[in-house]
């Protein structure tokens, strides 16, 4: 298991740095990151549905620019660490804990945005620094000052992660003498919240221009992946 562990942390630094400073090829985004660490921790049905919900909800939100989006990757692989940690009592109680994740997912998107924003004005100052060591003709120290603020976003991802397990995990357990009663009352009907909660996110950029080709698009592609899933 401590391979998986590892390969777990080497997961969130991978893609919390593809989220914002290195690479940016949409590897962070819920539904491939929740996937690839619900495959790391054998919970990947489980995942997968997760990761869905999670893209559904922030979609058109995408950290570009100076516009910081909620952290949804940190949200989905900490909330994949949640559905491995509190799942196996059967079918109805997976589904249980799948919905609160997903909420616990939703309340804590804000404390990563606070950390990428944080690790961004860190490496404003490094920046103003590197400008110096540029003038100066300091090589290393440009080096040097690069790869902290690489290691910056990296430890962001790493304590937002952290953070969503730690209050997930309290809330879990709080709720846990209700999940006998909440297993009883068809929560698959509450997973229909989820995607209307995306849709009516989505609908509300489609007044820009052009992007009514990205949502069909996307719709169909979601769709045609779906379908490959369930065979």
């Amino acid at each position: 298991m401590a391979v998986e562990w590892i390969g777990l942390v080497l997961l969130i630094i991978f893609c919390s740095l593809d989220r914002t400073a290195v690479g940016q090829f949409q590897l962070g985004r819920p539904l491939v990151c929740a996937s690839a660490a619900g495959y790391l921790l054998g919970v990947f049905p489980l995942a997968l549905q997760l990761g869905l919900m999670i893209e559904l909800l922030w979609l058109m939100r995408v950290p570009v620019g100076a516009a910081i989006a909620p952290d949804d990757t940190s949200v989905s692989i900490g909330g994949v660490v949640l559905l491995w940690a509190f799942s196996g009592g059967g079918a109805s109680q997976d589904m249980v804990v799948l919905i609160l994740v997903a909420l616990v997912c939703l309340v804590t998107a804000e404390i990563g945005k606070l950390l990428d924003i944080h690790a961004r004005h860190r490496n404003e100052e490094r920046f103003q620094q590197a400008v110096s060591h540029l003038a100066d003709q300091c090589w290393q120290q440009l080096e040097r000052n690069h790869l902290r603020c690489t290691v910056s976003f990296a430890l962001s991802g790493l304590v937002s992660v952290t953070a969503v397990v730690a209050i997930g995990w309290i809330i879990l357990l709080a709720s846990r003498p209700f999940w006998d009663v909440l297993s009883l009352g068809h929560p698959e009907i509450l997973k229909l919240i989820f995607p209307v909660v995306g849709v009516a996110a989505m609908l509300a950029v489609l007044q820009v221009r052009r992007t009514i080709g990205l949502f069909v698009g996307g719709f169909l592609l979601t769709y045609s992946f779906l379908c490959v899933v369930n065979g």
